[in-house]
């Protein structure tokens, strides 16, 4: 593409721009409860938020454009499309002298895409590229795209966490792979917010991408490390958040509803129970991290639950 949406000066910094702002700004976060005060583990939080399932799903469409959120619906998820498309077209494909097939880096883009929050290996990948496109990549051509899609700030992995257990389970060493910003996802996949609010399934799985996006963020700002948690038990954690003290906190994410939440605390509980406290700290917080829930409380059993729009670092 020659031209470039209006919504960005294309440059370097603006390419590391999805990846490197917090997303407070594109949330408006009310900035009550902060990751900060819950490692001091308070008996209480406060916080409200009125969140519409509308409001949440135009805001996954739209990530860390923050520009976006305040333009037309419609003109702000052209102008995204435009940008990822600018991303693939004027940087992946001319990122050196090496001759790359188009229709090969978004059928790659759209097996990731449908692969968030596992470990995508490539036999996974290649499957789900036959399966869709009828087509194929081979793996020294996938490894190839991954870095690229990884330099230019399209896809990032989050490690696995290795804690000590006091059970027989084995912990899972493999990264999982999400997207540097759910708006690409969108793009890639010719979503809206209108098929996201019918499609449950994948709006929760952008929600969590979001979500990723801005504890990464926010853990940035407080010195810390993000990761994820799976065992042979296949018991995961969505968020671990790792200070260099030592301290940690145990995240679930949920996109709303009691049941939804309720699970997540008890994932969270049972994690706490499989740790050998003899050998680490006890987590200095549990929190459900929810997209549609009207307050922030902390439950009997000790779990904070947190809607995402008042969460700040």
């Amino acid at each position: 593409m020659d031209t470039y949406p209006n919504l960005y000066i294309v440059n370097e910094k603006a390419f590391n721009f999805m990846k490197s702002q917090a997303l407070a700004n594109a949330l408006k976060s009310s900035n009550q409860v902060s990751i900060k005060s819950l490692f001091l583990s308070p008996m209480q939080i406060e916080g409200n938020s009125s969140m519409s399932i509308e409001q949440l799903s135009f805001m996954i469409c739209c990530g860390g454009f923050t520009q976006a959120l305040n333009s037309d619906k419609t003109n702000a998820l052209e102008a995204i499309k435009d940008y990822v498309d600018t991303l693939i077209y004027g940087r992946v494909l001319k990122a050196d002298e090496l001759k790359r097939d188009p229709v090969k880096v978004f059928q790659l883009l759209k097996a990731l895409a449908k692969a968030i929050a596992t470990d995508a290996k490539i036999p996974t990948l290649q499957a789900c590229i036959k399966s869709n496109d009828h087509s194929s990549i081979s793996k020294p051509t996938i490894i190839n795209y991954l870095k690229l899609f990884k330099l230019y700030g399209i896809i990032d992995e989050l490690d696995a966490w290795q804690p000590h257990l006091s059970t027989k389970a084995i912990v899972r060493k493999s990264a999982i792979k999400y997207f540097c910003d759910p708006a690409i996802v969108v793009a890639i996949l010719k979503l809206s917010e209108e098929k996201l609010i019918y499609d449950i399934p994948t709006m929760e799985i952008l929600f969590k991408n979001l979500c990723i996006r801005k504890l990464r963020s926010y853990t940035a700002l407080l010195s810390g490390k993000i990761f994820h948690y799976k065992d042979s038990d296949n018991l995961t954690c969505d968020a671990v958040l790792c200070l260099n003290n030592g301290q940690y906190g145990l995240i679930e994410i949920k996109l709303g509803g009691d049941k939804s939440i309720e699970e997540g605390a008890k994932a969270l509980n049972k994690l706490e129970q499989k740790l050998d406290l003899t050998k680490m700290k006890k987590p200095a917080f549990k929190m459900v991290l929810a997209g549609i829930t009207p307050y922030a409380y902390r439950s009997l059993d000790g779990v904070y639950v947190v809607p995402i729009s008042t969460l700040c670092p």
